[in-house]
């Protein structure tokens, strides 16, 4: 079973003994759907393109519940995306620097 923790001054502290990890879990899904829900609305209402699918790269896109969240919010499937066929999905911003 694991804990939410903080640094404490001698280790790892528990940062609540009140919340289960599954409250605590319930918890984070929520914020990610509020926070990145909202966004994705935002974003897609200004962009007002059509889209039949989804690729997420850089770092978030190795959160499960991340693309789960977005996949829920689009109604559309969404996957990860591998950066030059190789890289992953976390060096798309470096990729396009040293590429660019």
């Amino acid at each position: 079973m694991g804990w939410l923790a903080v640094q404490g001054p001698a280790g790892l502290l528990p940062f609540s003994a009140a919340m289960s990890p599954a409250e605590w879990r319930s918890l984070r899904l929520s914020i990610k759907r509020a926070v990145l829900g909202a966004t994705l609305r935002r974003a897609l209402e200004e962009l007002a393109v059509p889209y039949e699918r989804a690729v997420v790269i850089g770092g978030q896109a190795g959160d499960d519940e991340v693309l789960a969240v977005l996949a829920r919010e689009l109604a559309t499937p969404v996957g990860r995306g591998d950066v030059a066929g190789r890289l992953g999905h976390r060096h798309a911003v470096a990729y396009g620097l040293a590429s660019g």
